[in-house]
């Protein structure tokens, strides 16, 4: 193929001219936008989308502000507030209803257990579990417990457990201490 000459280049783009030039007063004649008008429109468009999603992740900066704020001070197991919408993963309280409180008994239950087994050196009675008091819960079926538990004729004292139910049924305990003042 033989290079195009520079004669031969500009009568192509002045054929290309003219008919961009008739297809333009074709739409004028029909009543439609010129195309220029159709690309303002979007560009006004994408500006106004661009204009709220600024707005958004303001509220998400000014929300996750608020959470960290509330949270500061408060211990994994106190949690009274979740992370905001969007975010993903996160510490959250949970809600202890009649579904949910007979999971969260087993794993006090579970936990106290291995407490016992690791105190079972010292000869102290062992605790039994009384109640569940409160609870948070992370992504993948994790727990954060808060329960009552006492020696025989004593009064109950609280315990703080960190439980994982596993996907095949079984239940890892991280930790299950006395809670500190």
């Amino acid at each position: 193929m033989e290079p195009e000459s520079s004669v031969e280049r500009g009568r192509r783009l002045k054929s290309k001219r003219n008919h961009v030039e008739a297809d333009l007063v074709d739409d004028v004649k029909r009543g439609s936008p010129p195309k220029s008008d159709r690309n303002s429109s979007k560009k006004a468009a994408r500006k106004k989308q661009f204009v709220a999603d600024r707005e958004k992740r303001k509220q998400r900066r000014i929300a996750k502000a608020e959470y960290d704020r509330i949270t500061r001070n408060q211990s994994i197991y106190d949690l009274t507030v979740g992370p905001p919408r969007g975010n993903c993963g996160g510490i959250r309280p949970l809600r202890i209803d009649k579904s949910i409180r007979p999971s969260l008994n087993e794993y006090c239950k579970f936990a106290l257990k291995k407490f016992n087994n690791y105190k079972k050196n010292i000869q102290d009675p062992e605790f039994v579990f009384v109640d569940v008091v409160k609870s948070t819960h992370g992504s993948p079926r994790i727990f954060y417990i808060t329960f009552k538990a006492k020696r025989q004729d004593a009064s109950p004292i609280i315990f703080q457990a960190h439980v994982w139910h596993r996907l095949d049924g079984s239940i890892e305990v991280f930790s299950c201490t006395i809670k500190k003042d």
